[in-house]
């Protein structure tokens, strides 16, 4: 009896590792793509001197990100 407690026990910490793995690769992969598009715009604005157009496109990159967080978060709460 013993032992099937503690294979339970594996299965349920082996499925929390499972969960957290996930969860954390799926973080890195958002960081890796916002980074990536940070870089680019930087990139891409650096080669004149557009340095307020930069901070521009940053700006209305960041509006558009929360405007479709609202999006969801108003679609979730209707279901």
């Amino acid at each position: 009896m013993n032992t099937n407690l503690s294979i339970h026990a594996m299965r349920i910490n082996r499925s929390k590792l499972m969960i957290l793995i996930e969860v954390l690769s799926t973080a890195v992969g958002g960081i890796a793509i916002l980074y990536a598009l940070f870089f680019h715009k930087i990139k891409e604005h650096t080669k004149g001197s557009q340095n307020t157009s930069l901070v521009r496109d940053l700006v209305s990159d960041w509006r558009l990100f929360q405007f479709i967080n609202c999006l969801k978060n108003k679609s979730k709460t209707k279901s």
